[in-house]
């Protein structure tokens, strides 16, 4: 979720973020679903591991957030780069997510008034 908010421009920042979360528990709820399109194991006599496969249901959801989340420590982002003081870095990377000039120059300007004033 930091990574989408540092990529995405001011505007729509937050909801981006809000978006992350809102897929994160709809997964949550569409194994909930699932879980009660399966029988009762009352009703089911030669499987009664039905419980197995609700299971189930979440877990995947879960190893796919994991994969996506271990992609946001996988790569460094602009404003961590101007952090650790590779300012190159950090600019090279704003070229390769944003084509508009200006833009560019408007976030560098952003993240270095974010670096300053957390010094002070």
């Amino acid at each position: 979720m930091i990574v989408v908010r540092e990529i995405s421009p001011p505007e729509i920042a937050g909801m981006l973020g809000s978006f992350f979360v809102f897929l994160v528990r709809s997964g949550g709820l569409v194994s909930y679903a699932v879980s009660l399109l399966l029988p009762l194991p009352s009703k089911v006599k030669p499987i009664d591991n039905w419980w197995r496969i609700e299971i189930s249901f979440a877990c995947v959801f879960i190893l796919i957030q994991l994969m996506f989340l271990s992609l946001i420590f996988i790569y460094d982002t602009p404003k961590g780069c101007f952090l650790k003081g590779d300012k190159e870095q950090g600019v090279k990377m704003l070229n390769c997510m944003f084509t508009n000039k200006e833009r560019i120059k408007e976030e560098i300007n952003n993240i270095e008034k974010v670096l300053e004033e957390s010094v002070s």
